[in-house]
Formats: C-alpha cells, sequence, structure tokens
C-alpha cells in the first residue's frame, strides 16, 4: 500500500473513531429510561433492591416479585443506585453499566475474532463492525441486560475453546461452569450456554467433567430457580409465566408452531445485515437475504471441518429464540461477533472461486455496503437522542420522549399519590412519578407478530381491559402513539373504544392530541357494564385521534 493511502486510511479510522465517541457520548447523555418497556422494569427492580425492598416490581399494584427477569443485571444496577441513588441524577451512572459490558463483550470479541481468524487486520475490522451497530449502541446506552449477557456468552466461547485445545482442567470446568450459569442468571436463554458447555465437556474432557460442569451450573443456578417457585405469579406478562406461554414447544396449535418457526428463520436469516443497521425493506431487504446468505456458508463451512463449541452454542441458543413467539432480532445480538466471523467466512469462501486481485474489492465493496446504512442509521439516533432525550430502537418509528415527560409532570402535580395508572409506559411513569400502574392489555403474540389476519383485539378485548382496570383499581389510563411497538395500531382501537364508554374524561391532551390523560370513573357494577363495553361500536372519531 502507497504512503499516500496508508494516510488516507489512518485519517479515515481516526475520522471514523472520533464519530463514534461523539455519538455513543450522546446516546449515554440523553435521560430518557423506560422507552422499551424491559429497560423501565429493569430499572424499577433495580431501584427496589437499592432501597431494601428485596427483588420486587414495586411499579405494580401489590408490588409483587419479579420472578420473570434473573436478577444479576439489576443487581449491577442497584449497586450504582445504591451509590447515586437520586433518579433522575444518577440515569448517567446507570447507563455506564451496560455500557461498560459493550466494552468488555468487543474486547472479548477481539480475541476470539483474531484466534478464529488469525488475523489482527479482520478482527480489528470485524470488531470495528460491531462497534458501528445501532443496535450494538441502543443495547449499549439502554438499561437492558443484552451487552451483560454477551459478554458471558462470548466468554464463555473463549473458554470452551481452551477445553477443545485440551485444557480440561477441574478449574477450567469450574470458571466455565460460573460463566455459564451467570449467563444463565442474565436471561433465562443463557440455559443454551450451560447447554453447549456441557456437550463440549463430555467431547473433549469425558463424561465426568460433563456431570461435573452441569452440577456447578445448576448449584449457580439453584438460587433463581427457587425464587421462582416459591414466588406467586401476577399477570402472566410479568411473570415466569410468560416463558410456557409463549414457546412453541409448550403452547400453540401446530400450524401457528409451523408458522412462528418459518418466520423467525426469516428474520434470523436477515438479521446479521439488519444488526449493522440495514433496514429489513425494499434493497435493504435483499442486502439482508445476500448477507444471510453469506453467514449461512460460512456457518456450513465450518461445520464440514467438525463440531465445535461455536456452531454448538449457535445452533442451540438458536434453536430456543426461533422457538420462542416474538420477533427475534433483539435476541440475536449477542451472536453478533459469530454471526460476522460466518460471514467473513463466507464471503471468503466465494472470494476463492474469484481471480485474486479482485478478492479485496469485493471484501471492500461488502463492508461499505454495510457501513453506509449503519452509518445513517446512527446519524438519525444521535439527532433524536440529541433532540429528544431517547436512544430509540434503530429503523422504527418512536414517541417522543418530551411529551412523555409533559404527561409524567401533569400526573406528578395533578393526580393523588396512590393513584394506580394504566399505559404502556407503566415503569416509566412510576420511576418519574411514584404512581403505580399496569400495561392494562394483554398482547397475544401470534395474532400480533405473526397472523396475517389478527383480528379486531390482539391485546384482548374492550372487556378484558376494563377488568384489569377494576383489578388494578385504576383512576387513569395514560394514552400514548406507541409507536415502536407492534401493538400500538390494536392498542389505539382498544383506548378508543373505552374512551366512548362514557367512563374515561379527557383531562389532559397534547397539541396533537395524541398523548392523553382520561380519569377513569365508575366501577364493574355500573350501569355500562362489561358486556355493554364490549359491544360498543367503534368510534371512527376516536379511531382517527388515536
Amino acid at each position: 500500500m502507497c504512503a499516500l493511502c496508508k494516510a488516507a486510511l489512518a485519517a479515515g479510522v481516526a475520522a471514523t473513531l472520533g464519530a463514534l465517541v461523539w455519538i455513543y457520548a450522546t446516546a449515554l447523555a440523553a435521560p430518557a429510561v423506560g422507552t422499551f418497556h424491559d429497560d423501565g422494569l429493569y430499572a424499577v427492580t433495580a431501584q427496589a433492591l437499592a432501597t431494601g425492598h428485596g427483588y420486587r416490581i414495586t411499579s405494580l399494584p401489590g408490588a409483587p416479585a419479579q420472578t420473570k427477569y434473573p436478577f444479576l443485571f439489576p443487581a449491577l444496577l442497584a449497586a450504582v443506585w445504591r451509590m447515586f441513588p437520586r433518579f433522575p441524577e444518577n440515569v448517567l451512572w446507570l447507563k455506564l453499566v451496560p455500557f461498560a459490558c459493550a466494552l468488555a463483550w468487543g474486547w472479548l470479541a477481539f480475541r476470539w475474532l483474531r484466534r478464529e481468524t488469525r488475523s489482527a487486520r479482520v478482527a480489528w475490522s470485524l470488531t470495528g463492525l460491531m462497534a458501528v451497530s445501532p443496535w450494538v449502541l441502543f443495547l449499549a446506552t439502554a438499561l437492558l441486560s443484552e451487552t451483560l449477557f454477551a459478554v458471558l456468552l462470548t466468554a464463555a466461547l473463549v473458554l470452551l475453546a481452551r477445553v477443545e485445545r485440551g485444557a480440561v482442567g477441574w478449574k477450567t470446568v469450574m470458571v466455565t461452569a460460573s460463566v455459564a450459569s451467570g449467563a444463565f442468571l442474565t436471561r433465562t436463554a443463557g440455559a443454551a450456554v450451560i447447554g453447549a458447555g456441557a456437550l463440549v465437556c463430555l467431547l473433549h474432557g469425558g463424561w465426568r467433567r460433563a456431570v461435573v460442569f452441569l452440577g456447578l451450573s445448576a448449584a449457580g443456578c439453584a438460587p433463581w430457580i427457587v425464587w421462582q417457585v416459591g414466588c406467586s405469579s401476577f399477570e402472566p406478562y410479568y411473570s415466569a409465566v410468560n416463558y410456557a406461554d409463549w414457546t412453541v414447544l409448550l403452547h400453540f396449535a401446530w400450524n401457528e408452531k409451523i408458522r412462528i418457526v418459518s418466520q423467525n428463520l426469516v428474520a434470523v436469516l436477515l438479521s446479521p445485515a439488519v444488526l449493522v443497521g440495514v433496514a429489513p425493506t425494499g434493497w435493504g431487504a435483499l442486502l439482508g437475504m445476500a448477507v444471510g446468505a453469506l453467514v449461512t456458508v460460512g456457518f456450513l463451512g465450518r461445520l464440514r471441518s467438525g463440531l465445535r463449541s461455536p456452531e454448538i452454542l449457535t445452533v442451540i441458543y438458536g434453536a430456543l429464540i426461533v422457538c420462542w413467539a416474538w420477533p427475534p432480532m433483539r435476541f440475536m445480538a449477542p451472536l453478533l461477533p459469530l454471526l460476522l466471523y460466518y460471514g467473513y467466512q463466507g464471503a471468503m469462501a466465494c472470494c476463492r472461486r474469484l481471480p485474486a486481485g479482485m478478492r479485496p474489492s469485493i471484501l471492500a465493496a461488502l463492508m461499505l455496503a454495510l457501513l453506509l446504512p449503519a452509518g445513517r442509521t446512527l446519524g438519525v439516533m444521535t439527532a433524536v437522542a440529541r433532540d429528544t432525550g431517547a436512544v430509540v430502537v434503530p429503523n422504527t418509528p418512536y414517541d417522543d420522549w418530551r411529551e412523555v415527560m409533559r404527561l409524567a409532570s401533569w400526573l406528578k402535580q395533578n393526580t393523588p399519590a396512590d393513584a394506580v395508572l394504566v399505559g404502556n409506559y407503566d415503569p416509566v411513569f412510576y420511576l418519574y412519578t411514584g404512581r403505580r400502574g399496569v400495561r392494562g392489555f394483554v398482547p397475544e403474540p401470534y395474532r400480533l407478530h405473526y397472523d396475517p389476519r389478527p383480528g379486531d383485539w390482539p391485546v384482548g378485548t374492550p372487556a378484558e381491559m376494563w377488568q384489569a382496570i377494576d383489578r388494578a383499581h385504576a383512576a387513569y389510563l395514560v394514552s400514548t402513539p406507541n409507536l415502536a411497538f407492534r401493538e400500538a395500531g390494536p392498542l389505539a382501537r382498544l383506548t378508543g373504544v373505552l374512551a366512548g364508554s362514557g367512563r374515561f374524561r379527557l383531562v389532559y391532551q397534547s397539541r396533537d392530541a395524541r398523548y392523553r390523560i382520561y380519569r377513569i370513573a365508575g366501577s364493574v357494577d355500573s350501569p355500562c357494564g362489561l358486556r355493554d363495553l364490549s359491544n360498543l361500536p367503534h368510534s371512527p372519531k376516536l379511531l382517527a385521534s388515536n
């Protein structure tokens, strides 16, 4: 490479690094918490742990035990919360937990990639592609457990590679079991790490090593399992019951199972490109399919050389995700180093058929095809974070965080301290106002995400939502656009019908009428009963305004 080309490359790398520092700093400084709902629940449980209330969802009426999300990530947040107890002033400190995990993930991924590719340059390039991933930006600056889970999963890969190379001493087995159980205590999908570790120990260390590995992993996971069994459940969405209700292994008819698995497989095929920032529509879908094909070629090429820990983990973890009735994109993010590695291997396999002089140009063109949409998406996310205060899900419509905060301000100033709310941002309003609340609707994952004809009420009927309101003794219904969620349209129709029942009085409305607060009056025994609510006609005026 000529001196001028080297200087240009160095300048480009420096400019990219500077831009990334600014982008991540902007995202870390964004004050929003709870826009993804799960991150709000993590913050609520962290606050409960830090203030001595135990592992409970204190934002819900009755503060039930948290049995859905394992406790390791909230415990880390709680440790920070104890040091910086004032909310929302401590948001930046809390966000440093997933960000620090993302940095550790990048370091471990680089180490693993360098060993697998035998090239520091390739490892740096693939790690850099991780860094510019809009999904990595989102997960590294939101209070979500994916980056901690990714650290533990990648650490398990590094350790299992040692086992495969013959380092099967008891110390290695113990450390690997600790990492695997830590993955399970971060996300239940960490069961895949335990399964992969046991199989690798069996293949390379014998059945005694495998039994010890499983025993140690089980001991590490036992406290969480005992906690789940010993605690009563709240509504299924908020509890461990959700795991049984949303997996094709235990639920859904056969035709529904087939549709869920097939659509999830397509999403998994598209995930490598989408995670790097390519929108899965139009030409982006074509690029996504092409990248997915390269990843598949690389994966199959690795399988031909023997069954090793990366492929074992990919298959087991991928099977869990594909069998879960929910779009898998976010859950595929922890596999991003593996996906990029398989994509590189697939591209190299295809380039071997080309003249040697063309290979660098083809690989550079592929990298550029991924970097351009990644840069565009990062630019949009940074502008939104700077202007509204929220880091949004990549390539997804979003609500205005400023309007959400205006709702919270009104609620704090104009409602009793013990008022119960109903709305999709229930953890947000608890964190910022102290008012407890529930979502009030029950998403049916098959009808919501997979059924081509989901019907009118894939999030429950008006009567069912009224029952949830009545159970919670809710006094206010908070209506927001919920643009980042698939339930936005059905929930708007549901809110429109309820608002037209005569029991809901509008007490707050934004200028564009998309953000509203209703005062709820009446009870189940009043003249407008459950049967009346379920039979209410749709109001075109209300539906249009929602």
